[in-house]
């Protein structure tokens, strides 16, 4: 299965010229809206697969001591209709890895006029950009 990569959150705010976040609350999220990381892209694949052997590891680490440790709300940035991971990576890599749909979550929303969700790429981001 093809995931490409995670959009980075740092150059996603850039190219759109995102302002200032605002506090939203507590949501369950769709884990496929999940699109990309604030400073972690390089650890997981587009659909959070640790890229090593040692995060993987962690990984098993973690499931087999706390099973439950997917239940624990994460930290999300939500821009239009995606999610960037800022606390919990690893708890969405369990999700995925356990089939899960949903996933509770923090939300902060960066407002934007412009469109970004599940489908978008950072080619189209900096397409939207110029």
């Amino acid at each position: 299965m093809a995931c490409g990569e995670l959009l980075a959150f740092e150059e996603v705010a850039r190219l759109l010229g995102l302002g200032t976040r605002v506090y939203g609350e507590r949501e369950e999220i769709r884990v496929a809206d999940i699109v990309g990381s604030v400073g972690r892209v390089r650890e997981f694949d587009g659909c959070f697969r640790p890229r090593t052997a040692r995060l993987r590891r962690v990984l098993e680490q973690i499931r087999s001591t706390r099973p439950n440790a997917a239940d624990i709300p994460i930290s999300v940035y939500r821009v239009d209709h995606a999610y960037f991971v800022l606390d919990g990576h690893k708890r969405v890599a369990l999700a995925v890895s356990e089939r899960r749909q949903y996933i509770d979550a923090e939300v902060m929303i960066f407002p934007t006029r412009f469109h970004v969700d599940a489908s978008t790429t950072i080619g189209s981001i900096r397409a939207t950009r110029e």
